[in-house]
C-alpha cells in the first residue's frame, strides 16, 4: 500500500501549477496521481499558502482580479470594507 500525505500533494500541484488554479483543477491533478481528496482539503491548503505568502510575492493574477473588483464596486474604499467584514464573518464561521 503507498503512503502520501494529501496536504503535502495538494501544496506540491499548487507551488507547480500556482495557487491561482480553481479546486477542481487541484483536485483533478491529485486524482491523476492516485489520491482522492476533497475540495475542502484544497481549500484550507490554499488559504494556508495565501497566509504565509509574502506581500511581495503576491501573482499580478491576483492584483489583476482585486482590480476588476475595484472597478466594478467602484472605489477601493468599498472592496477594503467588504473584505473586513468578509474576514469578520469567517472568523465568526470557524
Amino acid at each position: 500500500m503507498n503512503t502520501f500525505n494529501k496536504a503535502a500533494e495538494i501544496r506540491k500541484i499548487l507551488e507547480d501549477e500556482g495557487i491561482d488554479q480553481s479546486s477542481k483543477q487541484i483536485i483533478d491533478k491529485v486524482r491523476n496521481k492516485g489520491i482522492e481528496v476533497t475540495p475542502q482539503q484544497v481549500s484550507n491548503e490554499k488559504r494556508k499558502m495565501r497566509l504565509n505568502m509574502p506581500v511581495d510575492d503576491l501573482p499580478i493574477s491576483v492584483i489583476k482580479k482585486v482590480q476588476v473588483l475595484v472597478r466594478e464596486l467602484g472605489s477601493i474604499v468599498i472592496v477594503r470594507r467588504a473584505l473586513d467584514e468578509l474576514e469578520e464573518l469567517m472568523e465568526n464561521s470557524e
